[in-house]
């Protein structure tokens, strides 16, 4: 968006709330899997949460990093409503560190007075499948092999939940919705810890 004056780190979690929210599965979850495929640009509908109820739903993304996980909540507009960020201490192991991302995601939960969760996106390092959610390895989170990081949070938060590779969800939310919208050809070049 011109004028957008959000630092990498807001952005970064910004960025993929908002590619999260162009997903069509968001707005048709039945049964714990996506209703429909999630391809195709048809994605600004009201969101539809499990039994068929309208809200004024937010979403919360997470950013999984080798430092730190930096977790935020977003308004259905994209407007940053809530953010924290905590160590990763990745040394820890899988367990402690999920842990520490189901607990960030609490801290930024909304109050009943402030609408529902209508999912949650995290952005993790490594290759993973996007449509099974599962990381295939991180190279900076020891241990982290074959993780069904999708299907954890959602049996952990009891709403669905997207997964994709930080890098991917960075360089689409900037084409679709940063500095470089909509530009034919873009570039991104991401660093981080290693």
């Amino acid at each position: 968006m011109p004028g957008n004056t959000l630092s990498r780190d807001k952005y970064s979690v910004a960025g993929f709330s908002s590619f999260l929210r162009r997903l069509p599965a968001v707005r048709s979850w039945r049964g714990g899997q996506p209703s429909r495929p999630v391809t195709g640009d048809s994605c600004l509908e009201t969101t539809v949460l499990p039994g068929g109820m309208m809200s004024s739903s937010c979403f919360i993304a997470v950013d999984l990093g080798g430092t730190q996980i930096r977790t935020a909540r977003f308004s259905e507009m994209r407007e940053l409503e809530e953010r924290v960020a905590v160590e990763t201490n990745a040394e820890e192991g899988l367990e402690a560190v999920f842990s520490r991302i189901v607990s960030s995601v609490r801290d930024v939960w909304p109050a009943p007075d402030q609408g529902e969760v209508a999912a949650v996106a995290l952005g993790a390092p490594g290759p993973l499948n996007f449509r099974t959610g599962i990381l295939r390895f991180a190279p900076n989170l020891p241990g982290w092999v074959n993780v069904p990081l999708r299907t954890m949070l959602q049996e952990a938060l009891g709403v669905p939940a997207f997964v994709g590779n930080d890098a991917d969800v960075a360089a689409l939310a900037e084409h679709r919705f940063g500095a470089q919208l909509m530009v034919s050809v873009l570039r991104l070049l991401m660093w981080g810890t290693y």
